[in-house]
């Protein structure tokens, strides 16, 4: 009954290890995916933000005091959201950035709940707790068959989470935000010649992303 509810590899389901085995690495995990899921709620709602702005064709307001006596005229928003390097095509490049934030956002909520998922049905298995109140525990059946959808090539979503290529998408997605706003802050700073304040802002997002997805990738 026990090995029911683990998958064919004796690991959970969505790859998580039980409390008894190195727990520590566990909670750190959880620690860092906390803040990932937090670094990807802020660089979602700034991008979204920018995008709105951008089809309202309005300028966001751009003054922070201590900011702007530091780098003077070089603080300026509209100079930056209106150049040629704000859009690839007709799309704003804030929707892009909107595109990768929810990628994070959506990996760190998979992730979260995968955890907090097998860290119940441990529990049940023991008998050390009454699950039938739980809302985890009632809806294992449709974690269950989304578990079983089969994505391009015939992998199954279970298969996919369960193997390294779970982690390696994370890396992917951070190494390309992070690649791609060095490139973004190289414009501003030496083609441009302005710097906007929700553009560093992601940036330094990004750098965090990349840190924390390799704490992540670490204690996993």
């Amino acid at each position: 009954m026990q090995n029911s509810k683990l998958s064919a590899q004796g690991r959970p389901a969505f790859g998580w290890k039980t409390q008894n085995e190195e727990s520590g690495k566990t909670n750190r995990s959880g620690v860092w995916l906390v803040v990932l899921l937090v670094c990807g709620l802020v660089g979602f709602t700034d991008a979204s933000y920018l995008t709105v702005e951008h089809f309202r064709d309005v300028p966001p307001p751009c003054q922070i005091n201590w900011v702007t006596q530091i780098l003077g005229p070089w603080v300026d928003c509209g100079r930056v959201l209106t150049s040629k390097w704000a859009s690839v095509g007709p799309v704003p490049t804030a929707a892009l950035g909107m595109v990768f934030y929810g990628g994070i956002l959506g990996w760190a909520l998979i992730e979260i709940i995968g955890k907090s998922i097998q860290v119940e049905k441990y529990r049940s298995i023991k008998g050390t707790e009454n699950m039938k109140g739980n809302w985890l525990y009632r809806n294992l059946k449709l974690v269950t068959e989304i578990r079983k959808r089969k994505l391009v090539g015939g992998v199954s979503m279970g298969e996919f989470v369960e193997s390294g290529r779970w982690y390696q998408l994370l890396g992917v997605m951070a190494g390309a935000g992070l690649v791609t706003s060095g490139v973004l802050v190289y414009l501003m700073l030496f083609v441009i010649g302005s710097v906007c304040l929700y553009c560093m802002l992601s940036a330094v997002n990004t750098v965090v992303i990349a840190y924390v997805t390799y704490r992540i990738k670490s204690v996993s």
